[in-house]
């Protein structure tokens, strides 16, 4: 009978005991006038090695603990109950697509302060201000791309925030 491929980390059977994601902040600001952090991974996996920012917590049968990413997750989990459909399988993906949302929504808010602090600053607002606003309709009408932003800061989803912020950026280099 062959070795479990996990057996260096501990006997099986493997608890699936929870997840989390292993971001961490460098402290350094991004495009100057951005107050956005840059974020770097902050783990590896126990079984390969493989740099990893989401880590899927087990436990062997000796007691021993140990963190692996998703597709060793996968298949330490799936190993410890024998089926996919097993409530520890369930468990591990639902935290996965936890975790996910999570870090949507954290980036979603750092982009909404990063578009508040830029609007807040009159030079951004200026440079916004002298140039038409990227809608032709709305140009032809004297709006400016101060005013698209301030709209889409208001009405745009992820998407939307992204191209504002792409344009401060380019306004404001």
């Amino acid at each position: 009978m062959d070795a479990h491929p996990f057996a260096h980390l501990g006997p099986a059977p493997y608890t699936y005991t929870g997840a989390d994601d292993a971001f961490e902040s460098t402290g350094r600001a991004t495009a100057g006038i951005l107050s956005a952090q840059e974020t770097k991974r902050g783990g590896s996996c126990d079984h390969c090695g493989t740099a990893i920012t989401d880590m899927y917590h087990f436990v062997a049968a000796n007691g021993r603990k140990f963190k692996v990413g998703w597709k060793c997750a996968e298949k330490a989990g799936m190993d410890a109950c024998g089926s996919d459909v097993c409530p520890q399988a369930r468990k591990l993906a639902r935290d996965r697509k936890d975790l996910q949302a999570r870090k949507r929504g954290a980036l979603a808010g750092r982009k909404r302060a990063e578009i508040e602090a830029a609007l807040a600053d009159e030079n951004v607002r200026a440079k916004l201000a002298a140039q038409p606003s990227p809608n032709g309709y709305r140009a032809e009408k004297g709006e400016t791309l101060l005013d698209w932003c301030v709209w889409m800061h208001a009405n745009a989803g992820a998407k939307g925030r992204s191209k504002v912020l792409a344009a401060i950026v380019e306004a404001s280099s």
